[in-house]
């Protein structure tokens, strides 16, 4: 199912305090009003509490606003996968899906999915980096497994998970990571950039997720005239920045707008 998708985000501001440090990204969506992207604190726990009934329970209060069929409705059961996703000298980085699955039929793929990345804060504690909730089959099934990529001489944190969304392809997000845990990475410096590069009345679309590649260092983004008739109409080019980070941020290095050949 493709979705046509109005975007409603909160911007994120970037720091490297302890506070920030407290705070998970939560991401999902509405039909009221679609896609979301907010901060929320995230609060120090053990891990077991990621797998355990109380989380379970959380999920399925959040799912039973979708479920149409009362019957069935009390005979789900939640299905909690997790994944070692690496680490940073002793600071491990998990990544916990929570996956409703119909009692009758265990092995079918369930498509309502909570997708949670941890990361280690001192042994047997960790904190909630990322929680994913695709309560409307907004993303697509089954999600994708996060990473942890060199950037440079950086290390990122990375997740990418593709959506039903026409003018969406995905979402994602990259944290640097360092001595001071998992820090959002900051393009800021990168779109402004863009946006000095590309012409008058044009517009970049290509979503952040697919834009960055992290080990050519790099975004990459179609450049399309704004109030185009259609996704392929109006396209003007392409826009590329070079980048590096230092700390948390992502510094441009050199600027190319170019026009594609007809």
């Amino acid at each position: 199912m493709r979705r046509y998708v109005r975007i409603a985000i909160v911007v994120i501001a970037i720091s490297t305090t302890s506070f920030a440090q407290r705070k998970r990204v939560e991401m999902g969506w509405s039909g009221e009003n679609g896609y979301f992207e907010r901060q929320s604190p995230s609060a120090e726990r053990a891990f077991s509490f990621y797998t355990s009934v109380e989380r379970q329970e959380e999920f399925l209060r959040a799912e039973a606003d979708y479920c149409t069929d009362a019957a069935a409705c009390e005979k789900r059961k939640v299905k909690v996968s997790r994944e070692d996703v690496g680490s940073l000298s002793d600071t491990r980085i998990f990544q916990i899906v929570y996956a409703l699955e119909s009692q009758n039929s265990p092995d079918s793929q369930p498509q309502p999915y909570w997708k949670s990345i941890l990361i280690e804060t001192r042994p047997g504690m960790y904190r909630e980096l990322l929680l994913l909730k695709n309560e409307e089959g907004f993303w697509a099934a089954p999600p994708s497994t996060a990473e942890v990529l060199n950037a440079g001489t950086s290390k990122l944190l990375v997740t990418k998970d593709k959506t039903t969304s026409r003018e969406m392809w995905c979402s994602g997000e990259f944290r640097v990571l360092g001595e001071s845990g998992a820090t959002l990475a900051d393009f800021s410096e990168v779109t402004t950039a863009v946006h000095k590069a590309i012409p008058k009345g044009a517009q970049d679309i290509t979503p952040m997720c697919a834009a960055v590649d992290t080990g050519a260092l790099e975004f990459r983004s179609v450049v399309q005239r704004v109030n185009a008739k259609c996704a392929a109409c109006g396209l003007e080019g392409h826009v590329v920045v070079k980048f590096k980070f230092e700390g948390p941020r992502a510094i441009p290095i050199s600027t190319n707008f170019s026009i594609d050949a007809p």
